[in-house]
């Protein structure tokens, strides 16, 4: 979480500096500063979807690599691993020379605590693309391009193929496995 006088530099940011490329107004500045700003009071009342969706909606009206660490953060204390080892890792990317050394050392603790309470599930589905579905989400249609970075507990594996019966498989997974999962819907008779 942003400190106070950290949160004060990363809104001169919001408001002054615009993502590469990006036309910037008025109105999309004050938009992003205060969707960040809902989203910090959210994030430290414990409310992360809230946080997490004012934090989006604040990346959406004026990109800025800064927000990413608080979207990354948010999503894990939603257990949504992937989402927030890809957007830290974004954060860093995007941050490059210009996040401090101490942040850089922050995020990659944090990277290794996510990395230490997943399983890595790769999900192979035979036959023609199918929906990937997690636990009822939709993720996309496979191969997917990495692993799937699952918490610890029991989770529902589907492959969905238009005209054809799903595969649905049931795992009770627990941290720092790798697992893969082979699903294969099949033709309806």
């Amino acid at each position: 979480m942003l400190s106070a006088s950290r949160l004060a530099s990363v809104l001169v940011v919001l408001t002054l500096a615009p993502a590469a490329g990006q036309a910037q107004t008025k109105k999309d500045k004050e938009e992003a500063a205060s969707r960040f700003t809902k989203g910090i009071e959210f994030y430290k009342e414990g409310n992360f979807a809230a946080a997490l969706a004012e934090f989006n909606a604040a990346y959406q009206a004026l990109p800025s690599y800064e927000v990413l660490f608080n979207i990354g953060l948010s999503q894990r204390r939603l257990f949504k691993y992937g989402d927030s080892v890809r957007s830290l890792n974004k954060y860093l990317a995007e941050g490059g020379a210009k996040v401090p050394k101490d942040r850089r050392e922050a995020v990659k603790k944090e990277l290794e605590a996510i990395r230490a309470l997943v399983a890595e599930v790769t999900i192979k589905v035979e036959g023609a693309p199918a929906w990937v579905v997690l636990d009822g989400e939709k993720l996309g249609k496979s191969p997917l391009a990495e692993p799937l970075l699952v918490g610890p507990g029991k989770h529902v594996f589907r492959a969905e193929r238009e005209g054809e019966e799903p595969d649905e498989k049931t795992l009770e997974l627990t941290s720092v496995t790798k697992v893969e999962v082979a699903l294969k819907p099949k033709v309806k008779e």
